[in-house]
């Protein structure tokens, strides 16, 4: 039962983080798809696992060209006699499949989520440390913006973003200029945001902290959006 629960959580993590919901069992179960421009364009000296786990590597990878999958499940019938030949490690090396493949897709975004994570940390350390030395929350909040913003173009420039990393002084200046603006953008809305929350709620911690936090969760995304898709866009 232990084994089985495991395997539903497994697959159901797998549809989740891969995004391939037309399987139901991502380690077990005959799977049928087209091997001409599928399968012998994949490259079979990268494979992620020597176990069970492979299978998620190579279902991936198909639906990454844009195969299509057949599943043809199988029954089990009781084992009788003889071990598994399941390995000990199964659930914690398919895990491990999972999050490598997702984070090989995504590497961009969960370093600029790192680095928002940095941010954030500048960012509500400043402003409550400026709010306790008696300065008015919603400005509080555009001070430790500003500075938050400053430390992390820098480490999107030579980190997140660093194979599209922006050279030259004029383009630097241009792009930087564009960042700020950009990057203002959600700063205002959440000044606007911490506002409106401690003027009609009341200026406590968990008020403003809250109201602060929703504001970085918005900014997240159209920050990422607009460095993604128009700052560190192009160079490759």
């Amino acid at each position: 039962m232990y084994r089985k629960l495991l395997s539903i959580g497994g697959n159901i993590f797998s549809k989740v983080v891969l995004g391939i919901y037309n399987v139901n069992d991502f380690t077990s179960g005959f799977k049928a798809s087209r091997v001409k421009n599928f399968v012998d364009k994949m490259d079979m000296s990268s494979v992620l696992s020597g176990g069970f786990a492979y299978k998620i590597d190579f279902l991936f990878k198909m639906h990454r060209l844009g195969a299509k999958i057949k599943e043809v499940p199988i029954r089990f019938g009781i084992r009788d006699r003889g071990d598994s030949k399941m390995e000990k490690n199964n659930f914690s090396d398919s895990l491990r499949v999972v999050l490598s493949l997702r984070y090989n897709e995504n590497k961009n975004f969960f370093k600029f989520c790192i680095v928002g994570g940095i941010g954030f940390i500048v960012d509500t350390g400043l402003f409550n440390i400026v709010r306790i030395l008696g300065i008015a929350s919603n400005i509080s909040a555009i001070i430790s913006g500003s500075i938050a913003m400053i430390t992390t173009f820098t480490l999107n420039n030579y980190w997140s973003f660093k194979e599209r990393k922006i050279e030259g002084t004029e383009k630097k200046i241009y792009s930087l200029a564009i960042y700020v603006i950009s990057s203002y953008i959600p700063i205002v809305v959440r000044s606007f945001l911490v506002k409106f929350a401690v003027n009609n709620f009341g200026d406590t911690f968990i008020i403003s902290n809250t109201a602060f936090f929703i504001g970085i969760i918005l900014g997240l995304i159209w920050n990422y959006t607009v460095y993604n898709r128009i700052i560190w866009k192009g160079k490759k």
